[in-house]
């Protein structure tokens, strides 16, 4: 039998949530593309299904990101880092830890904001910069078919905000 015709390609899967002014939690990876009220878009999400990859791809995991949205202020940045995040394929644990080590540059990065110009300031995890990631020492594989799932939880809610979670990796995904 003819071994199995395979790409790597280099790829991002990011799921977005947002969060109303009292949530404690946020869970990623929990309604795919055109899923959910309203429905998620592809500024949301690429997930083609709910906390899977396709059938024919598996992935490796190189780096996790974190980011809230550019429009989130600095002060709502920094009760959004006061948070922990957990990561998991079926049932075991890959990553737990307060969010704010799991931040690129390990730490909070503000742009002032100039009010003659009209522009507010905003705050992010790290530097605004592509290396901004949480690079894993070894990578972590998601097998075909294998379920995984990200969670957010904050003793005190952070806000009203929006939220990324990203992974940052290799799709390996049969030859077409």
């Amino acid at each position: 039998m003819p071994e199995e015709m395979v790409e790597v390609i280099s790829h991002l899967a990011w799921d977005t949530v947002t969060l109303g002014a009292t949530d404690l939690t946020a869970s990623f990876f929990a309604e795919q593309l055109g899923g959910g009220s309203p429905a998620k878009t592809s500024l949301q999400t690429n997930m083609e299904d709910v906390g899977k990859f396709p059938a024919n791809c598996a992935f490796r995991i190189h780096a996790f990101r974190i980011a809230f949205y550019p429009d989130v202020i600095a002060a709502t940045v920094v009760k959004g880092m006061k948070g922990y995040v957990e990561f998991w394929i079926s049932q075991k644990t890959y990553l737990e830890s307060p969010i704010f080590f799991k931040c690129g540059g390990s730490g909070l990065f503000i742009n002032s904001g100039d009010s003659s110009a009209g522009t507010t300031e905003y705050g992010q995890l790290g530097a605004p910069v592509q290396q901004s990631v949480y690079a894993l020492k070894k990578p972590i594989p998601i097998e075909k078919g294998q379920n995984f799932a990200a969670k957010m939880t904050w003793g005190v809610a952070p806000t009203a905000m929006s939220i990324l979670f990203g992974m940052d990796g290799e799709l390996i995904r049969s030859i077409q």
